[in-house]
């Protein structure tokens, strides 16, 4: 489908970022209503008024978090692209190291939302679940990228010394 270029762990690491990618478009976490946190907590400063509706948290209200999910998906799509468009698999390889990291800061930081909601009164949706999945997802792909020394088919075997080759 992509060529002989792309290994399964870069295929599966670019599923994980674009799994996290669209959902950060839906909203992370859900509020109740304006009246509804006035009733709950009586003595928080609640600013505005509201149409009675649920308020919509998403990734832009995880501070912290939300620059490492996009980078991670920055980070693997690159890796993938590397990949594909490369004429060696040096910068696919190279790339899977600062993806194992951010994908797994990303996957810590949504690990902790999950256990700690960002707002009091807050209750995580489906798509954070599945972002959660995502950013794991990323990281397995991350790590299996760095373990697999394979050289993909579209790419020459580099050439081995002749002190390591064995009879």
């Amino acid at each position: 489908m992509f060529g002989d270029k792309v290994r399964p762990s870069e295929f599966l690491a670019l599923i994980g970022a674009l799994v996290l990618l669209l959902a950060t478009f839906s909203p992370w976490f859900t509020l109740p209503a304006i009246d509804e946190l006035r009733r709950l907590a009586p003595n928080a400063n609640v600013i505005g008024g509201g149409d009675g509706g649920a308020i919509n948290l998403n990734v832009w209200d995880l501070h912290f978090t939300r620059w490492f999910v996009y980078l991670s998906v920055l980070l693997a799509v690159c890796m993938f692209l590397a990949a594909l468009l490369s004429r060696t698999a040096d910068w696919s390889m190279i790339l899977a190291t600062p993806l194992t990291v951010c994908s797994f800061v990303t996957a810590i930081c949504m690990a902790y939302r999950a256990i700690d909601s960002p707002r009091d009164f807050a209750d995580a949706t489906g798509w954070f679940y599945i972002a959660l999945i995502g950013s794991l997802t990323l990281f397995a792909a991350a790590c299996w990228a760095i373990r697999d020394e394979s050289v993909p088919a579209g790419f020459d075997q580099p050439p081995t010394p002749d002190h390591l080759k064995l009879d």
